[in-house]
């Protein structure tokens, strides 16, 4: 079982428009599209009311689901 667990001192995982850990990830995602269709649900979840905590878990397993797997230290971030 892995277990992902999230400290976020500063917010910049559970608050929208916190872009360090968007632009990070996104630079990393294989399919940029889907990456921003699941922020796209992530905010409109958090508009709706939904607990942030586990929002924004979700949308970061998501988005750690989108990085590829042959990331290498030549693409830029």
């Amino acid at each position: 079982m892995h277990r992902l667990r999230i400290y976020d001192i500063d917010g910049t995982i559970t608050k929208p428009d916190h872009d360090l850990w968007y632009l990070t990830t996104r630079s990393l995602s294989e399919d940029i599209s889907r990456f921003d269709q699941y922020i796209k649900s992530w905010k409109q979840n958090l508009k709706d009311g939904a607990s942030t905590y586990e929002s924004s878990k979700l949308m970061m397993e998501k988005g750690i689901e989108c990085i590829s797997h042959q990331t290498t230290g030549k693409r830029n971030i």
